[in-house]
């Protein structure tokens, strides 16, 4: 990387958004706010349409500023209603969203930028794939043409994900790739430069790795390649879900490796990871209704009743306003000279006054894990209906005590155990004493001295893992009983 040639560093931004977040779902989440703030128009893409142009991306190029960035829909968009639901559920099209951000980066990036990535949910694993494949191969110089560019981002993927012993990044065949097909990440001095400045992350999942179908197996669960955050990133702003409680989607908490020391003590590599209230769509402001609607006519026709018949998801925006703030207080530590988004500070200040001043916050559907038939395909009707098979499945039940019918009759379609593997719950766990957090239960500055848990109406959330964190705590002596009391009950500390 060479010497900077401006005061005002260029930087590029990619955006990648949650699952089902974007144009044909026109969800205002908390990155899509952020683009917005970054001077993309957010203008529903369809709505700007033009036969050249027939999904124009969403981008922007401000050379005064020297700001370049990109959002990009989340999982599961951009295809038939079928494909819809199918990658959205198993993330399947996880490796198109790697390439088309790592490409994205490739084709605007010179040797004197900086990268700024931000991702919610499995928007998240996308970026810190793509940062794994910046550490495994560099940033890749464009090619003679724009099909030997994305043929060699697509190779530079599969070395990425790939289990050869010549595919590591420390090995001799990777090593000589980067110093010949990529850009130099040295400084003049030749020191090592990491490109990547931020990293912005609203609840990364795929520590389990991100799930697909397997005719043999059924679920499979490949391994998330980047459980460690490498130095090719410098600063990392994580916000982690407390009361999501949906098993299959555990977080994948942002780490460096612990067997390289100098990773883990550098300052300019710091890890900022702070849990927030909230489930999963809480923090990340996602709204969803299992019926999307855009889609081509014949589904709008279609759907249109059952859509009418179908509760959202509402985001708590208490909880998602707190993530947002954390992201931009830490873009504006980060960003001395405030050139990602114009007028930072005042952007933040506003924000403030809101989370102060508003009366009735919207709080959103709560925790909608043990009502998930309320938000399915015609909840209104299915909800109903979800009595009449449990009033039968009893009646079966009790009729035939040793055969029990009505379970087995759920058995053979299949239902309980389809619902036992994608829906499981169990609470999450903050595993380390350290760990950065808000405050639930004493009262909070910015709500007038009202507590989050007051503000939020956090009693309609069943997950307990914030109070066995501070009993935990409690037990190995990191806190007082006194501070256990206050900081579970409410009050203020003295």
């Amino acid at each position: 990387m060479t010497a900077k040639s401006s005061n005002k560093p260029k930087k590029l931004a990619v955006l990648c958004d949650g699952t089902w977040c974007g144009r044909e779902t026109g969800t205002i989440t908390n990155i899509s706010m952020l683009a917005t703030k970054m001077g993309i128009d957010m203008t529903p893409a369809l709505d700007r349409r033009t036969a050249a142009d027939p999904i124009p991306a969403l981008e922007i190029s401000d050379s005064l500023r020297q700001v370049k960035a990109r959002y990009f829909d989340g999982c599961g968009l951009g295809d038939t209603f079928l494909a819809y639901l199918f990658n959205g559920a198993t993330g399947s099209d996880i490796g198109k969203e790697c390439l088309e951000a790592y490409q994205y980066i490739v084709e605007h990036f010179d040797g004197e930028t900086e990268l700024w990535v931000f991702g919610h949910s499995r928007g998240g694993y996308t970026v810190r794939c793509v940062a794994g494949m910046i550490n495994n191969c560099g940033i890749i110089k464009k090619q003679d043409t724009a099909e030997a560019t994305k043929s060699l981002c697509e190779e530079v993927y599969q070395m990425y994900r790939s289990r050869d012993e010549e595919d590591v990044p420390t090995g001799a065949k990777m090593i000589q790739f980067r110093e010949k097909a990529s850009w130099s990440l040295n400084d003049a001095a030749g020191k090592r430069v990491s490109p990547i400045k931020f990293m912005g992350l609203v609840d990364t999942v795929g520590s389990l790795g991100i799930p697909r179908t397997n005719a043999g197996i059924g679920l499979d669960y490949p391994e998330f390649y980047d459980q460690n955050v490498s130095a090719e990133v410098e600063k990392v702003y994580h916000a982690c879900s407390i009361h999501d409680r949906l098993w299959a989607f555990a977080p994948c908490r942002a780490k460096r490796d612990a067997a390289k020391a100098f990773e883990t003590t550098r300052p300019e590599l710091a890890i900022h990871e702070k849990w927030f209230p909230g489930c999963h769509y809480d923090v990340g402001r996602q709204k969803f209704n299992f019926f999307r609607t855009a889609g081509n006519i014949v589904e709008k026709t279609l759907f249109h009743i059952p859509r009418l018949l179908t509760k959202s998801v509402e985001p708590n925006e208490v909880c998602a306003d707190l993530v947002l703030l954390y992201l931009l207080e830490g873009i504006q530590a980060e960003d001395g000279l405030h050139t990602l988004i114009p007028n930072l500070d005042h952007e933040i200040t506003q924000l403030k006054d809101h989370l102060r001043n508003t009366t009735t916050p919207k709080i959103g559907s709560g925790d909608i894990y043990g009502r998930l038939p309320e938000f399915g395909p015609g909840g209104v009707i299915t909800t109903a209906l979800t009595g009449v098979v449990r009033f039968f499945t009893k009646t079966a039940n009790f009729f035939t005590p040793t055969l029990k019918l009505g379970t087995a009759v759920q058995d053979m379609l299949g239902i309980k155990t389809i619902t036992d593997i994608l829906l499981a719950t169990r609470d999450r766990r903050i595993p380390t004493t350290h760990a950065q957090t808000v405050e639930l239960a004493v009262g909070h500055e910015l709500f007038g001295g009202v507590s989050v848990r007051e503000r939020a109406r956090l009693g309609r959330y069943p997950s307990r893992t914030f109070e066995n964190w501070l009993s935990y705590l409690l037990a190995v002596e990191v806190i007082s009983k006194k501070s256990w009391v206050v900081r579970t009950k409410g009050g203020l500390e003295e």
